[in-house]
């Protein structure tokens, strides 16, 4: 059943436009005619509508989403279980924003401190929808929006809470490549393929918040490398590609991310692969665990992964490639770590004068080239200072300075003679002692 434009529901909704169709219904924008403002009406497919279990379970999971007050969760404003046309339909707040998935076709990968922000808002908000005993269970990038909220980017909002856990899943026994049934009755595949936790694949009833997390895992794996845990199959058709999907979350193994993109920090791995854990104890715990486990990974990937340095020729500084920390201890040598691939590399590289070590505790490993290097250094920074010394001369009537250990093989000036000979200082000394003995007489004789 669709609405029409312009049509209004229970004096109070007023239909704009279609937004989207899927499984569980059809999404409108609707102006609210009492607060005046636009909204997202979905209405709730017939098949489900006119199911009672269907409807009370989905006013029960209505309500306490109403009750979540998480910035980053979808606001539900209002509920109509059967209207006086038995229709059943959700209210909640509309958003203007781009999905997740549509930035990772815009511009690929996303950094490391970037998926951290947006991870902490996601889990946030599903964990507190856990709190509400609601269970997403179809977290992916097309249900989590990008939006700027008071001049905030990436400010994250998550769509669509609760509303997969109502179909059915396939059980495992089902998937094969030999094209079983794999779509509901509305012709769309209930939840997605890419993002189902294991547990769900295979029919178990018990169903917990690390369902989510498994999801969230998924999603973490597509933000860091740009590709899916597991790659469609485009060879296959598109009613065998959701099963093969299936059999692989449930038995396949997936690659490190690090492996599928090189230039990522290894301690990404573990949080991810434990996310994506086919045993559910196997997992974290909670949605709050999970981004708290990433947080501490990137705080290690900035220690761990220091700025490059660049070795320049003799006699000019080095130049960082990036923000470089000076040394207090060391002004004279700097540590560079170089990465390549999943290694660091020390090289030493000298970038003053000075010749001072430099003392990190533990001595790193270095590269011979680096060492050359460094010693070259050295050595052209001890000659530079011994030409730049003040050359020590000797003065007449004083003994010679020391001359210091560092200087002792530096040639010597030769010493000077005195400019006056013996004989005339001996003319001078009597001719003085001659006027003394004058001056004396003549007192003598004044008095």
């Amino acid at each position: 059943m669709l609405l029409k434009s312009g049509e209004i529901l229970e004096n109070r909704y007023q239909i704009l436009r279609r937004v989207a169709q899927g499984g569980f219904g059809t999404v409108y924008k609707a102006m609210h005619l009492g607060l005046k403002r636009p909204v997202a009406l979905k209405l709730v497919a017939t098949r489900l509508s006119a199911n009672d279990h269907a409807r009370r379970r989905i006013a029960l999971e209505a309500q306490a989403l109403r009750d979540c007050m998480h910035p980053s969760a979808i606001k539900y404003i209002d509920f109509v279980e059967l209207d006086s046309k038995g229709r059943t339909y959700l209210v909640m707040e509309y958003i203007r924003g781009e999905t997740l998935a549509d930035r990772l076709d815009r511009l690929g990968p996303f950094p490391a401190p970037q998926v951290a922000r947006i991870l902490r808002q996601v889990a946030g908000a599903v964990h507190e929808a856990h709190s509400k005993g609601v269970i997403h269970r179809d977290l992916k990038p097309d249900n989590i929006m990008l939006v700027e909220v008071e001049g905030i980017e990436d400010f994250v909002k998550v769509i669509d809470f609760g509303l997969a856990k109502l179909e059915r899943v396939l059980p495992v026994r089902d998937l094969s490549l030999s094209g079983i049934r794999t779509i509901t009755d509305a012709g769309c595949f209930v939840g997605t393929a890419g993002y189902a936790a294991p547990e769900a694949i295979i029919g178990k009833t018990e169903i917990d918040a690390r369902y989510d997390v498994y999801s969230m895992g998924a999603i973490l794996y597509e933000l860091l490398t740009g590709e899916a845990v597991f790659p469609t199959d485009h060879t296959l058709s598109e009613q065998q590609q959701p099963s093969v999907l299936l059999y692989h979350h449930v038995s396949a193994a997936p690659r490190a991310p690090s492996t599928v993109r090189a230039e990522l920090f290894p301690g990404y791995d573990a949080v991810v692969l434990k996310a994506l854990a086919k045993e559910p104890e196997n997992r974290y715990s909670t949605m709050l665990e999970l981004a708290d486990a990433f947080d501490r990974a990137v705080a290690q990937a900035e220690i761990d992964v220091q700025p490059t340095v660049r070795v320049d020729r003799p006699g000019r500084q080095a130049r960082p490639t990036a923000r470089m920390a000076p040394s207090q201890e060391a002004p004279g040598l700097v540590a560079a770590v170089v990465r390549s691939s999943d290694r660091l590399a020390y090289a030493g590289v000298s970038n003053m004068h000075q010749g001072m070590p430099l003392d990190l505790g533990a001595e790193p490993p270095v590269r011979p080239s680096a060492r050359r290097e460094a010693e070259g250094a050295r050595q052209r920074s001890k000659a530079t200072v011994e030409a730049r010394r003040p050359r020590i001369q000797p003065h007449a009537k004083t003994r010679p300075m020391p001359i210091e250990p560092e200087l002792a093989g530096a040639p010597q000036p030769a010493e000077r003679r005195p400019r006056w000979s013996a004989p005339l200082l001996w003319a001078l000394g009597s001719g003085v002692l001659f006027l003394l003995a004058l001056l004396a007489l003549l007192i003598r004789l004044w008095h």
